[in-house]
Formats: C-alpha cells, sequence, structure tokens
C-alpha cells in the first residue's frame, strides 16, 4: 500500500514536469523483494536523491501557501514532515505509517512526539516501542506542521 502511495506521488511530479521518469514506475519496481538473508547492505537515499527531493516538498508547501497548486497547505506540510521525518530520523515508513494489516502499527501521532526531547516513539523494527531522535531540521518542520493543522 506505501508503495502504491509513493508511485502515486512520483506519478504526479512527473506530470508537474519536476522529475523526468517516475522510478517506481517500472517492472522491476513491482519486482518481489528479495528475501532478507541477512548479507544486504541496508539502503539509503543519495544526497542528490534526498536534497532533490526535500526541495521539491518544501517548493510544493510554498505553492500551497500561494495558492497555485491544487493541493491544500495542510497536505503540503504533512508530506514535507513525512519526507523530513523518513530522512532524518532515519525511521522506516512501517514505523511512521499505519498498517491496517498489523493493530500495533498505528503510524505515528503527535503524542508520540517530544518537542522538547528531539525524539518520537515508535513500533519498532523489534516489535517494541522504541525512541528516535531527531535533528533541529525535523524539530523545526515538525513545529510549522503543527501550527499549519491547528
Amino acid at each position: 500500500m506505501y508503495f502504491a502511495y509513493v508511485r502515486a506521488f512520483l506519478s504526479w511530479c512527473v506530470r508537474d514536469q519536476l522529475l523526468e521518469t517516475n522510478p517506481a514506475d517500472t517492472t522491476e519496481a513491482m519486482d518481489p523483494l528479495p528475501e532478507d538473508d541477512g548479507k544486504r547492505k541496508t539502503q539509503y537515499w543519495s544526497d542528490d536523491d534526498r536534497e532533490q527531493l526535500i526541495n521539491y516538498v518544501t517548493k510544493r508547501v510554498d505553492m500551497a501557501l500561494e495558492g497555485t497548486i491544487r493541493v491544500d497547505r495542510e497536505t503540503a506540510f504533512r508530506d514535507r514532515a513525512i519526507v523530513v521525518m523518513l530522512d532524518g530520523t532515519g525511521a522506516r515508513g512501517a514505523e511512521l505509517f499505519s498498517d491496517p494489516k498489523d493493530e500495533k502499527r498505528d503510524g505515528l501521532r503527535w503524542s508520540d512526539v517530544d518537542f522538547e526531547e528531539r525524539s518520537i516513539e515508535v513500533y519498532g523494527k523489534s516489535r517494541d516501542y522504541e525512541t528516535a531522535p531527531f535533528p533541529e531540521s525535523v524539530h523545526d518542520v515538525l513545529e510549522r506542521s503543527v501550527t499549519v493543522g491547528s
């Protein structure tokens, strides 16, 4: 389900001419994931991908505030917060988003965010609740997101 959201978002980026192609719209992207044998390296965003994506979601917030796109500002702020959280915390999508197939994965809530300690409490890969710190850049984006949602 998460993949469908990512693919749809990237398709929107292509339609808006922000990306040349949708990397999630290929037959390779649809192939089943390989079995985890414990020998694979962890996947990371490249610095260029990270910068391009963060710049894009920031530009999208600006456009929503200006009214130059058909996206409400709450959605634009939410989307930027998601990208910044994934980038700045090292948390996995499974730790931030709800999963209707797993009753314990109900997604990150504002009550899980500790602004003073700059940390979030997530239901981790270990199937236990874990605390993950986040940098000031994430703090600033989250704080602005709370203001918009109020």
